[in-house]
Order: C-alpha cells, then sequence, then structure tokens
C-alpha cells in the first residue's frame, strides 16, 4: 500500500484516519505531540458498538505491519462515542509507528512491539511459576 504517513506535533488523526489512513502507509510515524484516535464502528451512528466492522477494519489495518491485536483491541473496547487516544510514545510501545528502515529510530517492519514483548515476559514469568 502507500508511501509514509505522519501524524504531525500539535496534529491529530482520528477515526477513519488513524484506523485506516494511517496504519496502511508503508511507514507511519507520530511525531512528539502528535495522537491518533481510535474507537468502535457504530451502524448508521446509533452508538451500539459494530463487530463485523471493527473486525474488517482491524485486519485491513494490521495488513501492511500494524500488531492486528493491538488495532482490535483499541476499536473493540472503545465505545463509538469515545475516542482512545496515542500519542507518540504510546503508539511506538504498542507497535504502531513504524519508522523508515534507514532513519535509525523506533521499530522497523516485523519487529516485536515493546509493550507486547514485556506482556510476553510477563507471562513467560507467571507460567514459570505455575510450573514449579
Amino acid at each position: 500500500m502507500g508511501g509514509a504517513v505522519l501524524a504531525r506535533s500539535g496534529a491529530a488523526c482520528a477515526s477513519t484516519c488513524a484506523q485506516i489512513v494511517f496504519l496502511v502507509g508503508v511507514n507511519h510515524v507520530i511525531q512528539g505531540g502528535g495522537r491518533l484516535g481510535f474507537h468502535s464502528c457504530s451502524p448508521a451512528g446509533d452508538g451500539t458498538r459494530a463487530p463485523i466492522c471493527n473486525e474488517m477494519v482491524a485486519r485491513q489495518a494490521g495488513a501492511p505491519d500494524a500488531p492486528y491485536g493491538i488495532v482490535m483491541a483499541f476499536i473493540q473496547f472503545t465505545r463509538p462515542a469515545q475516542m482512545r487516544w496515542l500519542d507518540a510514545a504510546d503508539a511506538s510501545c504498542w507497535g504502531v509507528t513504524i519508522w523508515p528502515e534507514r532513519s535509525g529510530r523506533g521499530m522497523k517492519r516485523g519487529d516485536v512491539p515493546p509493550g507486547l514483548l514485556h506482556g510476553l515476559k510477563a507471562t513467560a514469568k507467571v507460567n514459570a511459576s505455575f510450573e514449579r
């Protein structure tokens, strides 16, 4: 899909911008002070969640590199009338930001998000404690 997508400092990219446009970029970066906003789909704007729409959006967003499960959680567990905001640090932690290869910064294609890696380490410790 497309080229680089940038959420500049002081800018907000929310709803369709965050959940589709931002995430399908080959590289997608949030500058310090920029924000992404996620929420659940709602049929006809009636305030109810639309799980099938959420699934389709998360799968489309997850196609290039964004972690499907993380995107799905942000969408599915945020009511349609609310917004789950991620700043640059949050987006980087959860693997939503993908930097260009030669930038020398942040996550690159195929990297495991730090937030997910921390969760895996914590799960491994819990599992190890049960094996004793």
